[in-house]
């Protein structure tokens, strides 16, 4: 006798079907071939069989329109709380979304804010760099004593240029020297 067979998964998972004739042929022919060749394929078979007939032997029980109702509106209920769930996923994904695109402008607006602070409000050192060329000159500065001295000064020509500050040409100041 050659070496005995059993039943593969997907054979096993189709015996209720082949009892019942629901098979196609190659699935059917593929159980056949394993129960010809297996004792213990057969003894399953038969098992399940016995068992099938016993079931017949027990009373049919009819469960009634109120059973149908229920059990319809349990399956309802169930539809009706996925929606819920589905519609709460939505709002909360919604929510997120809204939340991380504030989230993303209150960012820039920070980095904004930094890099403005950071490039465009001079720092102390920055400003002593530029303040230097009259912190170098601030004792002449203080000997003027105020601007309306200077502005005098400005109004008799003292500052205008090739004048010496002695009322002559400092060009002509410069030949009759000699």
């Amino acid at each position: 006798m050659g070496k005995a067979t059993r039943l593969t998964v997907e054979q096993r998972a189709n015996l209720v079907a082949y009892l019942d004739g629901e098979l196609d042929e190659a699935e059917t022919r593929s159980i056949e071939e394993t129960l010809a060749g297996s004792p213990a394929a057969r003894r399953d078979i038969e098992m399940l069989s016995r068992a099938w007939d016993l079931l017949d032997h027990l009373p049919r029980v009819d469960p009634g329109e109120e059973f149908t109702q229920r059990t319809v509106s349990r399956l309802r209920a169930v539809e009706v709380d996925k929606a819920q769930t589905s519609a709460q996923w939505r709002i909360w994904l919604r929510r997120g979304l809204v939340s991380a695109i504030w989230l993303g402008v209150l960012i820039v607006a920070v980095v904004g804010g930094v890099y403005a602070a950071v490039y465009t409000i001079p720092s102390e050192g920055q400003r002593m760099i530029r303040d230097f060329p009259v912190v170098e000159q601030l004792d002449q500065y203080e000997a003027v004593g105020s601007l309306e001295f200077l502005e005098e000064l400005k109004k008799n020509h003292l500052f205008d240029e090739g004048n010496n500050g002695d009322g002559s040409d400092s060009e002509t100041a410069g030949t009759g020297a000699r």
